[in-house]
């Protein structure tokens, strides 16, 4: 499974949904640490989708402030395919 790093730490909610997701992008550089949000789920077909996602920099377990990514999806929907 390509993924970003062979360790990865994710954090759920109480109803199973991540919360965070910690890895190390190994393809950009070992040092490149990041903590993951998923953030506004919205519900699809029964299947959630989080529609925006924040990525900071961290050391350890401490999230630093610098954000790396933040992005913002449209709402969300099954296509034909998936009908």
């Amino acid at each position: 499974m390509h993924t970003h790093s062979a360790r990865q730490t994710l954090w759920l909610a109480d109803d199973g949904l991540i919360l965070r997701h910690d890895y190390v992008a190994e393809v950009v550089g070992r040092w490149a640490h990041g903590a993951h949000f998923w953030l506004d789920y919205q519900d699809v077909r029964g299947v959630p989708i989080a529609l925006r996602r924040r990525v900071h920099a961290r050391v350890g377990e401490r999230v630093l402030s610098a954000v790396v990514l933040d992005a913002r999806f449209g709402s969300a929907r099954f296509g034909p395919r998936f009908a």
